[in-house]
C-alpha cells in the first residue's frame, strides 16, 4: 500500500488540474494576433483607440469583364454575406452602408453651405455659370438617385456634387462604386464583429465567403484586404503547425522509446509524463490568462524535449541500475531537482519581460517542468518496471577532441559576435502567403486601404480651429505634391463654418442678382425664399450622424482639448512630414503602426538579450552554489559558447538574427544545463550516456520539425535551436572523464 501512496497523490493533483482545465476552459479567448509580441504599454495610445476601428473592417473588390453581369450579382451576395454570423454590415458604397436618407435630411437643412471642391473653385473665380451648367448636366442624369433625393431640399443640386466629394478615389455608376484601375473594381465592404476576428471565428467565417464568392460570375477577379484574411491565415496555419509539430515530436518519441526499450511499459510512462506535463502547462495558463496566443503555444510545445528528458533518465537508471521506489527517487531526485530548478529559473524570467507572449510561455514550461518532476518522482518511480539485467558501456569522451572543439567554438563566437545583424522589422514576420500579400498592395495601390492605418493627429483649441486646421493639412499636402484625396477624416462631411458660411453667402447673392435665374425660374413659388432663408452655417460635428462617425478616424475632445484624426492612405516618410509641417504654423504628427511595431521589437529584443544574461548569471550562481564555483563556470561558459554558436549560425544561415533566434537561446541554454547536471550529478556512465542520447535526439526532432514551418517566426526559432542542441549534445559526448567525474569527487 505505502508504494502506491505517492501515485494517489499525483492522481489527486491531476483530477485538480482537470477541474481547473474544465472550469478555465469556456471564458477562455484563442487570438493570432502580432500585437501580442509588443511590450505592454509601448502601443500608442491613439492607435490602441482608433486600431479596434480598422480591425473590424474588411474590403472585397470584385472585376469583371462584363460590369453589368458583376453589378447583377453584387446585391444578391451582399445581402448573403451581411446574414453571416459575425458580420454586422455589408454594402456596396464607400459610405459603409451608412443611409442616404439619413445623411440627405442632416445635409438637407444647410443647402447653401456645401460645395465640390469643382464648385469651391468656381466661388474662388465668382464663376456663376459653373453653377447652371452642372445643374442642368446633374439634373439629366436619370439614373442618379440623389437628385430626386435632394432636390426638394437643396434645389440647386449641389448635394449631388458634394456627396461624391467624401467618397475619395471611388467613383459611382448607380448605385455602385468602383475603382479605376486596368479595369473596374466593384468594392464590397464588411463591417465586423469584434469576436469575428476571433481565431475560432475567422477561419469559418473566411471559408464561407469563399463559398458565397465561388457564386459569382464565372471569370471574376476577387481582391481581399483587411485583418480578418490574415487572422484567418495565421490562426489555421498555427493550429495545423502546432498539430503536425506536436504529433511529429511524439511520434519520434515513441518511436525512439521503443527502439531503446523494446517494450511497451516505458513508451506508455513516457507518453503519461509528457502528457501531463502538456496538460499541467495549459491548466496553468487557462488559469493566469484570459486571452491565449496561439503564437504561444507553438513555442511553448518545446516542453515536449525538456520534459521527455525526465522519463529517459529515470527509465535508463531503472534499467541498469535494477533500483525502484525510494532507492530509485533518491538517486534521481538531485540530478532531477537541479535540472528542473534551473530551467525553470530560466522560463520564469520570462514572466518578468512586458511582453504578454512570452509571459505566457514562460507560465505554460515552468507549470509543465514543475508537473513533469512531480509525475517522474510520484508515479513512474513507484511503478513496477520488469527490465532484464543489462549493463551499459561507456565510451570516454576525448579531451584534445573537447578541447578543439571549444577552442574552436570560442574563435567562432569572438569573430562572429562583431558581425551579428539584427533585423526588427515587422514585415519580416509576416506569415502570411504571397498571394494575400499581393491582394493588399492591390488594394492598397487602388485605394489606399491599407491593413495597418497611417494616421495623422493635430490638436486644436476648439471644433472650428480643428476643422480649418484639417482644411489646410489637405492644401499643405497638395502643395508638396502628395494627394489629398489620400486623407480620409470627418472633415469631408464637416467643412469649417467660415467655409460653410462662405459657400452659402456666394450663392445667396447669385440668387439675389439673378445669376441663378436659370435654374430658380424653374422652381416652385416659394422655393426661392425658402433658400434665401437658410442658416449660412450651423452643421457641426454633433449633427454628424452617429453611424457616420464611428465609419471615420474619430475627433477626440477632452475638455477644452480637441484631437482631430486623418487617416492617410500611402505611404508617408519623414521628408515628407517635414515639407508638410513646413507648410503649416501647427505640427502635425504622424503615427505609423508599421514603424511603431518594429521599434518595439527592436526593445523587446534589447529585452530578451538582458533576459539571457541575467538566466546565465542565475545559473551560474545556482551551479556554482552545487558543484563549486570552477565546475559551475565550466557548465555556464560552455552553455554560452553553445549558444552564441548556434545564434552566429542562425545568422549566417538566414542572413539576419531576431528576437526568435534570442529565444531559441533561452531554450537551448535551458536543455544544455540539464544535459551536464545529470552527467555531473551520476558521472561518466553509461546509462547517462544513453539518456542524453534518446532526450537530444527527441529535442532535434521535435524542434528540427520547426524548419519546414511557413511562419518566419517559427522558422528562425527551430533552425538556432536544432544547430544549438546539435552543438551541445557533440560537446557533451566529447567531455572527457576527468571533467565530469561525480560530484563527489573534486574537480
Amino acid at each position: 500500500m505505502n508504494n502506491w501512496r505517492w501515485p494517489m497523490c499525483w492522481g489527486v493533483v491531476l483530477l485538480l488540474m482537470l477541474v481547473s482545465l474544465s472550469l478555465t476552459l469556456p471564458r477562455t479567448e484563442f487570438r493570432a494576433d502580432l500585437r501580442q509580441l509588443l511590450p505592454s504599454g509601448s502601443v500608442d495610445p491613439l492607435m490602441q483607440q482608433v486600431a479596434g476601428q480598422y480591425q473590424q473592417q474588411a474590403l472585397l473588390l470584385l472585376s469583371h469583364s462584363d460590369s453589368q453581369t458583376l453589378t447583377r450579382a453584387l446585391p444578391i451576395l451582399r445581402d448573403k454575406i451581411a446574414g453571416l454570423e459575425g458580420v454586422s454590415g455589408s454594402a456596396t458604397d464607400p459610405s459603409k452602408g451608412l443611409d442616404i436618407a439619413t445623411l440627405v435630411n442632416v445635409f438637407g437643412r444647410f443647402p447653401l453651405s456645401l460645395l465640390s471642391a469643382e464648385a469651391e473653385h468656381a466661388r474662388l473665380n465668382d464663376n456663376y455659370d459653373y453653377i447652371v451648367e452642372r445643374y442642368f448636366t446633374v439634373l439629366s442624369q436619370p439614373g442618379n438617385p440623389l437628385v430626386g433625393l435632394t432636390i426638394g431640399s437643396a434645389p440647386l443640386l449641389n448635394l449631388v456634387d458634394w456627396f461624391p466629394r467624401v467618397q475619395g478615389k471611388w467613383r459611382q455608376d448607380g448605385e455602385y462604386w468602383y475603382l479605376q484601375g486596368e479595369q473596374r473594381y466593384y468594392g464590397l465592404f464588411l463591417q465586423l464583429d469584434e469576436q469575428a476576428l476571433n481565431v475560432k471565428q475567422a477561419p469559418w467565417l473566411v471559408e464561407q465567403l469563399d463559398v458565397l464568392l465561388t457564386n459569382l460570375p464565372a471569370d471574376t477577379q476577387v481582391l481581399r484586404s483587411g485583418m480578418l484574411f490574415h487572422t484567418a491565415v495565421a490562426s489555421s496555419r498555427a493550429s495545423f503547425e502546432m498539430q503536425l509539430f506536436g504529433g511529429m515530436s511524439l511520434l519520434g518519441v515513441v518511436l525512439l522509446t521503443l527502439l531503446m526499450f523494446r517494450r511497451i511499459t516505458p513508451l506508455l510512462l513516457t507518453t503519461v509524463l509528457i502528457g501531463s506535463s502538456l496538460l499541467a502547462g495549459f491548466a496553468a495558463l487557462l488559469l493566469v490568462f484570459q486571452q491565449v496566443q496561439l503564437l504561444a503555444l507553438v513555442f511553448a510545445v518545446s516542453l515536449i524535449g525538456i520534459a521527455v528528458d525526465y522519463a529517459y533518465h529515470l527509465l535508463c537508471l531503472a534499467r541498469y541500475t535494477g533500483e525502484r521506489g525510494r532507492a530509485l527517487v533518491k538517486h534521481l531526485t538531485p540530478a532531477l531537482l537541479t535540472s528542473a530548478v534551473t530551467t525553470a529559473i530560466s522560463y520564469l524570467l520570462l514572466t518578468l519581460l512586458p511582453i504578454d507572449l512570452l509571459k505566457q510561455v514562460g507560465v505554460f514550461v515552468a507549470a509543465g517542468l514543475a508537473f513533469a518532476l512531480l509525475t517522474a518522482l510520484l508515479l513512474l518511480a513507484w511503478l513496477p518496471l520488469h527490465f532484464p539485467p543489462q549493463t551499459a558501456k561507456s565510451k570516454p569522451g576525448s579531451a584534445l577532441a573537447c578541447r578543439s572543439l571549444l577552442a574552436l567554438m570560442l574563435v567562432a563566437a569572438i569573430s562572429g559576435a562583431w558581425q551579428l545583424r539584427f533585423a526588427d522589422d515587422v514585415r519580416l514576420f509576416n506569415s502570411s502567403p504571397a498571394w494575400l500579400l499581393q491582394n493588399e498592395q492591390q488594394v492598397a495601390s487602388l485605394s489606399g486601404y491599407t491593413q495597418y492605418p497611417r494616421l495623422l493627429s493635430v490638436e486644436a483649441d476648439n471644433e472650428e480651429q480643428l476643422l480649418q486646421r484639417f482644411a489646410a493639412i489637405r492644401h499643405a499636402f497638395s502643395a508638396v505634391g502628395l494627394d489629398p484625396q489620400a486623407l480620409s477624416g470627418l472633415d469631408q462631411w464637416l467643412p469649417s463654418m467660415a467655409q460653410q458660411s462662405q459657400n452659402a453667402s456666394w450663392l445667396r447673392e447669385g440668387l439675389v442678382q439673378g445669376q441663378l435665374d436659370d435654374i430658380s425660374s424653374y422652381w416652385q413659388e416659394g422655393a426661392l425664399q425658402q433658400l434665401l432663408d437658410a442658416p449660412d452655417a450651423g452643421l457641426t460635428l454633433a449633427l454628424l450622424p452617429e453611424a457616420l462617425r464611428r465609419a471615420y478616424p474619430p475627433v477626440l475632445h477632452n475638455g477644452h482639448h480637441w484631437t482631430g484624426v486623418l487617416r492617410f492612405a500611402g505611404s508617408l516618410d519623414k521628408q515628407q512630414l517635414e515639407a508638410v509641417n513646413q507648410k503649416l504654423d501647427f505640427p502635425l504628427q504622424l503615427h505609423d503602426e508599421p514603424a511603431l511595431i518594429s521599434a518595439s521589437l527592436k526593445q523587446l529584443r534589447l529585452y530578451l538579450m538582458e533576459f539571457l544574461l541575467a538566466a546565465l548569471l542565475c545559473i551560474g550562481l545556482l551551479l556554482s552554489w552545487r558543484y563549486g564555483v570552477k565546475r559551475g563556470a565550466l557548465m555556464v561558459g560552455i552553455c554560452a559558447l553553445v549558444t552564441g554558436n548556434a545564434l552566429i549560425i542562425g545568422q549566417r544561415w538566414l542572413g539576419y538574427a531576431s528576437l526568435f533566434n534570442l529565444l531559441a537561446c533561452v531554450l537551448i541554454v535551458a536543455l544544455l544545463v540539464d544535459y551536464l547536471v545529470f552527467i555531473t550529478e551520476h558521472g561518466d556512465s553509461g546509462h547517462v550516456r544513453q539518456a542524453l542520447l534518446m532526450s537530444s535526439l527527441t529535442s532535434m526532432l521535435a524542434f528540427g520539425m520547426m524548419v519546414f514551418s511557413q511562419t518566419p517566426a517559427i522558422y528562425q526559432f527551430g533552425f538556432t535551436l536544432l544547430v544549438g542542441l546539435s552543438l551541445g549534445w557533440l560537446v557533451c559526448r566529447l567531455l572527457p572523464a576527468a571533467w565530469i567525474r561525480n560530484i563527489n569527487e573534486p574537480l
